[in-house]
């Protein structure tokens, strides 16, 4: 996931969820689905996805609607 694809909405939902859960809730909860091919999947490294996921910068995510992004931020 590349900051600048992520939507704002998602990474509240999941700050929420981590906020108020236990890690243990949370990981019964969160499940990691590339989107793409079985293919394409099947050549994405665990180590390349977590990655991904490291480079993930909120300041770059945005929402589809601006007054909900103004709102969330």
């Amino acid at each position: 996931m590349r900051g600048d694809l992520g939507s704002l909405r998602c990474v509240w939902e999941l700050f929420t969820l981590c906020a108020f859960s236990s890690m243990d809730h949370v990981h019964n909860k969160i499940r990691f689905v590339p989107f793409s091919s079985a293919a394409e999947a099947a050549e994405v490294s665990t180590n390349g996805a977590v990655d991904a996921l490291l480079q993930f910068s909120l300041a770059k995510a945005h929402c589809f609607d601006p007054n909900e992004e103004n709102r969330l931020r």
